[in-house]
C-alpha cells in the first residue's frame, strides 16, 4: 500500500528565528498571510461498511470545491483511464450501471483516482491556471469521500497536496493535506488506536508547515497538542505508538510550539519555546539510539535551533552553546545535494549564535568561527542560486564582524593601563583587529544593500541601513 512519504527533506528542518520572524524558509519578506475566515464550513459524512463517519474538511471547503454535477457536465476525454473511471462515477451520481463495468472499481476509489491523477499533473502550473483545476481536484475529493473511497489513497493525495504547498508556498495546501491524513481516522477500526495516533502524528506535521506558512499561533498551538496527544495515547482505546511513531509525535509538537512562538506576541513566546525543547529532548534519546541516521541528524539541528532561540530570548549562554555543539553534530551529515538552501540557513544560524557566544566570552577566536560559518553559509545560497538569502547572510557577516570589532576594542582598552611590555604591541593588534572588521562590515553591508533593493526586502534592508549607521558612528572620529 502507498503511504504518507515522510518529511525526508532538509525542507522541514527547523529554520531558526534568532534573526526575526520574518525569516521564513529563506524568502522575501511578504506581508503575513491572513488565516483563513472563521467561518465552518459542514462537516463530511464518509461510510465505511456499515457505519458512517463524520470528518471535517475546512480547509480544503475553504479552498473552493467544483460541484460534481458540473464536473459531469464538462468536456471528457474518450478512450483513457481517467474518462471511464469518471464515467464510473459520473452514472452512479445519475443512477446508471457503466457499460462494462464489472470488475472496476468502486465510484468512490474510483473519483479518488481520477482525483490524484489530476492533482500530480499540476506541478509547476502558475497559479491562476492551477486553482481551477484544484478545486475541481478537491470536488472530486469530496465526492469520493462521500462514496466511502479507500483510505490508502487518502496518504498519496495528501503527500500531493504537501508537495504543491512548498511548491506554491501556500499554508492552505499543506492544511488540506493535513485534514485528509487526519480524515484517515473514519477508516480505523473501532479498537486500533494506534491507527488513529498515527494519523493524528502525520496530519500534526502538515499543521504546523501551514501554520508556518499562515503565522497562525493558533493553528500551531493546535497541531502541538494534536501531535502531543498522539504521543501521550489519549484517546478511549489504546494508543500505544511504537518508537518511530513517538519521536514522530515529539518532533512534529517541537516543530509546531516553536514556529508558534516566533510569531507569538512577547508574553507567550518564552512559554512556547519551552513546550517546544521539552519536546525535542523527549525525542533525543531515540536520536542517539538511531545516529548517524536521517532521524537523528533532523533531531539535533531542530533542538539546536530550538535551543538558540530560547536563548534569544533569555540570553542564557548555555543555550547558545548547548544549541551550537548540536549545530556541530548534525551539520556535516547533511547531504548537500538535498537542499544547498536548508544546509545553507543551518550553517547562518550557527554562526550567529556562535557570534553571541564570542561577544559573552571576548573571545576572538570563536568569533573567527563565527565569520567562517557566515561565509560557508553565503557560499551555499550563491550555489543554490538564493541571492537574497545570500543578501541576508551578508547582513548577518557585517553583524558578526561588527560584533568582532567591538570586542577587539574592548580587549584593547583593558590594556589600557597594562605596563606590561608587550601591552602596546598587543593594544595596536587589536585596534587593527577592530578597522579591519568594521570595514569588512561594511563592505559586505555594500554589496548586500542593492539585492535588498532590488528584491523590495523591506524589513531586511532596514535592518541592513540601521547596522550600517551603527558601524559609521562606532568608527573613530565618528562623534
Amino acid at each position: 500500500m502507498p503511504t504518507h512519504r515522510p518529511s525526508a527533506s532538509l525542507r522541514r528542518l527547523r529554520i531558526g528565528w534568532l534573526a526575526g520572524a520574518l525569516l521564513r524558509a529563506g524568502t522575501a519578506v511578504a506581508a503575513p498571510e491572513a488565516p483563513p475566515a472563521a467561518t465552518e464550513p459542514d462537516p463530511i459524512t464518509i461510510p465505511v461498511g456499515d457505519a458512517v463517519h463524520v470528518v471535517r474538511l475546512d480547509a480544503l471547503q475553504r479552498f473552493g470545491a467544483t460541484p460534481l454535477p458540473e464536473i459531469c457536465g464538462g468536456p471528457r476525454e474518450t478512450e483513457t483511464m481517467q474518462a471511464f473511471l469518471l464515467t464510473l462515477l459520473c452514472d452512479a451520481e445519475q443512477g446508471r450501471a457503466t457499460e462494462n463495468g464489472r470488475g472496476a472499481p468502486a465510484p468512490g476509489e474510483a473519483a479518488l483516482m481520477v482525483a490524484a491523477d489530476r492533482l500530480a499533473a499540476l506541478e509547476n502550473l502558475p497559479a491562476a491556471e492551477r486553482e481551477p483545476r484544484l478545486r475541481a481536484v478537491n470536488g472530486l475529493i469530496l465526492a469520493g469521500l462521500r462514496r466511502g473511497g479507500a483510505v490508502w489513497q487518502l496518504e498519496p493525495l495528501a503527500s500531493r497536496f504537501s508537495d504543491l504547498g512548498e511548491q506554491a508556498r501556500d499554508g492552505s495546501l499543506f492544511a488540506i493535506a493535513g485534514e485528509l491524513l487526519l480524515a484517515r481516522t473514519a477508516f480505523c477500526a473501532p479498537a486500533d488506536g494506534r491507527c488513529r495516533a498515527e494519523a493524528e502524528t502525520a496530519s500534526a506535521d502538515e499543521f504546523v508547515q501551514a501554520g508556518r506558512w499562515h503565522n497562525d499561533v493558533e493553528r500551531l498551538r493546535r497541531a502541538g497538542e494534536l501531535a502531543e496527544r498522539a504521543e501521550r495515547g489519549e484517546g478511549p482505546e489504546p494508543r500505544d505508538l511504537d518508537a518511530k511513531g513517538l519521536f514522530k509525535a515529539r518532533n512534529a509538537a517541537g516543530a509546531a510550539y516553536s514556529y508558534a512562538a516566533a510569531f507569538a506576541e512577547p508574553p507567550e513566546r518564552l512559554p512556547f519555546m519551552e513546550r517546544s525543547v521539552a519536546a525535542y529532548e523527549r525525542a533525543l534519546p531515540s536520536a542517539e539510539a538511531w545516529a548517524p541516521s536521517f532521524a537523528s541528524v533532523r533531531l539535533w539541528h531542530n533542538l539546536g535551533a530550538a535551543y538558540v532561540d530560547r536563548a534569544a530570548l533569555t540570553r542564557n549562554l548555555n543555550d547558545f552553546e548547548r544549541g551550537v555543539a548540536l549545530y556541530e553534530r548534525a551539520i556535516p551529515l547533511f547531504d548537500p545535494r538535498d537542499d544547498r538552501q536548508a544546509l545553507a540557513r543551518a550553517r547562518s544560524n550557527m554562526g550567529r549564535a556562535r557570534s553571541r557566544i564570542a561577544t559573552r566570552k571576548r573571545d576572538l577566536a570563536i568569533h573567527d568561527r563565527a565569520t567562517a560559518d557566515q561565509r560557508a553559509a553565503i557560499r551555499g545560497y550563491e550555489a543554490a542560486s538564493e541571492t537574497l538569502d545570500a543578501a541576508f547572510a551578508r547582513y548577518r557577516l557585517a553583524q558578526d564582524l561588527f560584533a568582532r570589532a567591538q570586542t577587539a576594542e574592548s580587549l584593547a582598552r583593558d590594556l589600557a593601563a597594562s605596563r606590561a611590555g608587550d601591552a602596546a604591541l598587543k593594544r595596536d593588534v587589536l585596534t587593527r583587529i577592530a578597522a579591519e572588521s568594521r570595514e569588512q562590515a561594511l563592505a559586505r553591508i555594500a554589496r548586500a544593500l542593492p539585492v535588498l533593493e532590488r528584491a523590495g526586502a523591506d524589513q531586511y534592508l532596514a535592518w541592513t541601513r540601521e547596522l550600517e549607521a551603527e558601524i559609521r558612528a562606532a568608527e573613530p572620529g565618528a562623534k
